[in-house]
């Protein structure tokens, strides 16, 4: 029962400020470079903005993923 509660109340653990500055990193980069790519390949500005909302999806869940990860190697 007590492990249980452990898992409970790690899944509502709020991000350490490591985990937040390094995630902001990660997309922000991530961004930079998705419409540095897309201004390099000359697209329209409707293509564009489909490729960015899909990157930014993208670049989000693997930034909160990446974000844990490298917090904990980083403490």
């Amino acid at each position: 029962m007590q492990k249980k509660q452990t898992d409970q109340e790690e899944k509502k653990k709020t991000p350490t400020p490591l985990e937040t500055i390094i995630f902001t990193a990660i997309v922000l980069v991530g961004m930079l470079l998705t419409a540095g790519v897309a201004k390099l390949l000359g697209l329209n500005h409707d293509t564009t903005l489909i490729i960015e909302i899909i990157a930014f999806v993208v670049v989000v869940l693997g930034g909160n993923y990446l974000s844990k990860i490298l917090a904990k190697k980083l403490d």
